[in-house]
């Protein structure tokens, strides 16, 4: 097995908060500067650590319906992963409040005939709020009160052992999935979608359900093959099996991913009508294509063959390069997803995007932490549940 640098959680966790609060100083300046760059940025990394998060509790209610091992390794870094959803869920708010600088459908022109259509959806006011603000509401409601839910839940399973708790898991993560696809498809509508309104894709929202799975899958196996224990501590290292079986899910959701972005791409191109080919024009030209390219092959062509070899797959090294990997273009898949909406002169230098992810980036990592450092502390078991003696 190769051997694995072993970064201390304190260290990272301190490194983390620097990070967080250098960023957020970058944040403030740019927003005194140009604050409608700073909402800009700060959505593309509110979608990046949101999936991440939601991602977590995705794989963890997957978990809870089928059981299996790459669960049980990698349960402590799911758990942890949960536990960041009220933060990412929350960092919502200066999307809110920069709604007029970020999306086009807050001044809707007289002529505009398609979002008149439209215009219920997003600026019709219920109680004097736009529906688009209970909309919000309602996706933070749902996504923190089943990240409690399921964690709540689960615990009580655990200590408890009754076999009736456990069948009230599995029917609440059933009906979390379930909820969860419904909010996470409205949501990217919400805040992806239609930044280009007169755009639409009928699997836009599915794209988004599939990368955040597979960001919740690498998430948890970066983690826990660089802080699990080799030696008996806790968390203890996964066996080659169960990095076999975390490899083999990221494997799959790759390919999905890929082939989901793949269906759009060919559908839209393939009817060639002016309202839909415009979206990806703005994509493969002025510069973004090269990104497309690195994406195509680093997001899905190199990723896909090597986590083909069964060798590869119980190498945890090339595991947690891969896995990061995929995190890191994620990142820039969603880059290249939102910003080319904004119609601007010259080659876009991500610097915002980049600050705004390193100061809530900063504190999910920070955050993540804290909760992962009680299983290296054995103060919490490898099931979540609270240790004793």
């Amino acid at each position: 097995m190769s051997e694995l640098p072993r970064p201390s959680a304190v260290t990272v966790q301190r490194a983390a908060l620097f990070v967080a609060v250098a960023g957020a100083v970058v944040c403030a300046v740019a927003y005194l500067v140009d604050a409608e760059q700073f909402f800009r940025g700060w959505l593309v990394a509110w979608l990046f650590w949101l999936g991440l998060s939601l991602g977590s509790l995705a794989v963890l209610m997957v978990h809870n319906l089928t059981g299996g091992r790459w669960g049980n390794a990698s349960f402590a870094a799911i758990d942890s992963g949960v536990r960041t959803v009220p933060l990412a869920a929350l960092a919502i708010i200066p999307i809110l409040v920069g709604l007029d600088s970020i999306y086009p459908w807050t001044e809707i022109s007289p002529t505009d005939l398609v979002m008149k259509h439209k215009e219920a959806y997003f600026n019709y006011p219920i109680l004097e709020i736009k529906f688009f603000y209970w909309r919000a509401a309602f996706y933070l409601f749902c996504w923190i009160g089943l990240a409690f839910g399921v964690l709540s839940l689960r615990r009580r399973a655990v200590e408890s052992g009754d076999a009736t708790v456990g069948r009230r898991l599995r029917r609440l993560s059933a009906l979390g999935l379930a909820l969860y696809g419904l909010t996470i498809t409205f949501a990217s509508i919400d805040y992806g979608m239609s930044l280009e309104p007169h755009w639409f894709s009928a699997i836009y929202g599915v794209i988004f359900m599939v990368s955040q799975a597979l960001m919740g899958i690498c998430t948890a196996l970066l983690f826990t093959l660089l802080f699990s224990s080799t030696s008996g501590g806790r968390p203890a290292f996964p066996s080659k099996q169960g990095m076999s079986d975390l490899g083999t899910l990221m494997f799959a959701f790759t390919m999905l991913f890929a082939y989901m972005s793949f269906i759009q791409f060919l559908i839209i191109w393939y009817a060639d009508l002016p309202e839909e080919i415009p979206y990806y024009i703005r994509r493969l030209t002025g510069g973004w294509q090269y990104l497309a390219i690195a994406l195509l092959l680093l997001h899905y062509a190199l990723p896909w063959s090597l986590l083909m070899s069964a060798h590869i797959r119980r190498n945890p090294r090339a595991l947690v390069w891969i896995s990061l990997s995929l995190v890191v273009m994620q990142w820039f898949f969603l880059l290249w997803l939102i910003q080319p909406a904004f119609e601007r002169p010259g080659m876009y230098w991500p610097w915002m995007d980049l600050a705004a992810t390193a100061a809530l980036g900063g504190g999910w990592v920070a955050l993540f932490l804290v909760r992962y450092q009680k299983y290296i502390s054995g103060e919490v078991d490898a099931a979540g549940e609270v240790a004793h003696g």
